[in-house]
């Protein structure tokens, strides 16, 4: 299970500070890509909350190192296609 207490920090991790709270207990699927994102840093199930994918993509950026040494607050983003 993850820990999902999440507030800003300056070591890399994520804020659900700027979503409202009814909107993090909402009950999502990811599609199939995301899906496989967050299941490469822990997740088990099909279906999350959004304050829980928010703690899985911080996991997957710290774990990737895809964020500024010096500003981690900044976050590079690769995209494919």
């Amino acid at each position: 299970m993850c820990n999902t207490n999440m507030s800003v920090s300056t070591d890399g991790a994520v804020s659900t500070s700027q979503i409202p709270a009814s909107e993090q207990e909402t009950l999502v699927r990811p599609k199939p890509l995301l899906l496989k994102l967050l299941q490469s840093v822990g997740a088990q199930k099909d279906i999350y909350t959004m304050k829980e994918i928010i703690f899985y993509l911080g996991q997957y950026i710290m774990t990737k190192r895809l964020y500024d040494e010096k500003q981690q607050h900044i976050v590079y983003c690769l995209t494919y296609f």
